[in-house]
């Protein structure tokens, strides 16, 4: 039982070190993309999608959220303007890290290349690995999900966001909540790449 407690609390201080950067990053890159390329600061032109119906059910979602949500920007938003969404500045506040991933996976492709363009990378290939369902005994030796894959994912674009390196922090952090690295992948090799 106290590894399931020890690889939570691992789990839970890895996203909030580093996924959080990387969720904001992400987050203001679609907002500004959309509203610069398409010089409309509000998310309601279906036409850049490419699965309407999903966008119709992400727009119902994205008012419930607003209409629920208690904070300040909203609350004010609401007080002073009749629209049923803040700009997209505003709405992408109110996704989660999944949500926004479908957003992004439902942008025609020459969007999405131009998201990704700010990273380097290739959307559709790394933002499934931050929103995967997490089954804490899937770490070891799990196919579906390794977390040196995700590590140097999270390794590549914090380099284009904050050029940190991320091995001595998630080391420690493992050494605190005795991980065994090794078990989850985590090699020699993975860690050179990691620095």
């Amino acid at each position: 039982m106290q590894d399931v407690v020890n690889l939570y609390n691992f789990d839970n201080e890895l996203r909030l070190q580093y996924l959080q950067t990387i969720k904001i990053s992400i987050k203001s890159n679609f907002a500004y993309t959309l509203a610069i390329k398409y010089d409309n600061p509000h998310i309601i032109d279906d036409t850049i999608f490419k699965n309407k119906e999903y966008y119709k059910s992400g727009i119902e979602k994205l008012k419930q959220n607003f209409n629920d949500s208690n904070e300040i920007f909203a609350i004010h938003y609401k007080k002073m303007y009749e629209e049923s969404l803040p700009p997209i500045w505003g709405s992408v506040e109110l996704l989660t890290f999944g949500e926004l991933s479908k957003w992004i996976n439902n942008l025609n492709d020459k969007d999405i290349k131009l998201i990704a363009k700010e990273y380097g990378i290739k959307f559709k290939s790394f933002l499934h690995k931050f929103v995967i369902p997490r089954k804490y005994k899937e770490y070891f030796n799990s196919d579906t999900y390794k977390l040196s894959h995700t590590l140097l994912v999270m390794k590549l674009l914090l380099n284009k966001i904050s050029k940190n390196s991320i091995v001595n922090e998630v080391t420690e952090l493992a050494n605190n909540y005795k991980i065994p690295l090794n078990e989850m992948g985590l090699n020699e090799t993975i860690l050179k790449a990691l620095q």
